[in-house]
């Protein structure tokens, strides 16, 4: 019988978060946020899938991941247990509660544990009716943390199995500068500076008639751009 873990997903001293996303990767767990990870232990989640139903900006990120109930289905991730600090910054820097809800879970340890866990799901309204294949940016995220993170073969089978959205050249460059440029924003301490300017693309986005989205795209991105260039170009900057 597997052992059952007394941690709650969210106690007064750490919290479990299943993570399954650009989370797996090492890298992009150390450079998140400052985030302080006291244990990692891969694992595989009954009933749920991952989902690519989280709808972000389809002109620069088609979808990105998240969780969704499967009954029968299974997926594999990296159980993360942060003190409550990190873990805030965690939420910060996943949309600060404006793209994610927190669902209990419990997962099987691939040491034998059952572990309660807290597990990031596309909020109601931010939700795809179908899944979209994601960028190959992030697709290769999850590819190369999946192998990192040492989860079952098959199921890094199933990851470079999966099919993406082609990305004009220049989507792939904006993308790529900008998440990098807020993940040295986070690593400084300002996950919620992230948050902030996706909302506010979203808001450009979903509320602007299209005449208005190009001009004050380029407003808001040119900025931000040429400060992660200057950022790439300095290795003081980056560390």
């Amino acid at each position: 019988m597997a052992e059952v873990s007394n941690e709650t997903p969210v106690s007064g001293e750490s919290v479990w978060n299943f993570a399954f996303g650009s989370n797996l990767c090492p890298e992009k767990r150390v450079n998140r946020a400052n985030l302080r990870i006291e244990e990692v232990v891969p694992g595989e989640l009954q009933d749920w899938r991952l989902a690519f139903n989280l709808r972000t900006i389809p002109w620069l990120e088609p979808s990105m991941a998240g969780i969704d109930p499967a009954p029968g289905q299974s997926m594999h991730g990296v159980l993360l247990r942060f003190n409550t600090e990190s873990f805030k910054a965690l939420l910060q820097s996943e949309g600060d509660g404006h793209a994610y809800q927190l669902e209990p879970v419990t997962v099987d340890a691939y040491d034998g544990r059952q572990i309660k866990a807290v597990a990031f799901r596309a909020l109601p309204h931010r939700r795809l009716k179908e899944d979209v294949p994601p960028s190959l940016r992030y697709l290769k995220l999850l590819r190369n943390g999946a192998r990192q993170s040492g989860l079952h073969p098959d199921y890094i089978k199933w990851l470079d199995a999966l099919p993406h959205t082609p990305r004009a050249s220049w989507q792939r460059w904006v993308s790529a500068t900008l998440f990098s440029t807020i993940m040295v924003l986070g690593r400084w301490g300002s996950p919620l500076i992230g948050a902030y300017l996706f909302r506010l693309l979203r808001w450009v986005d979903e509320k602007l008639p299209l005449p208005l989205r190009l001009p004050l795209n380029i407003a808001i991105l040119t900025p931000v751009l040429l400060f992660g260039i200057l950022v790439g170009s300095s290795p003081k900057l980056r560390s």
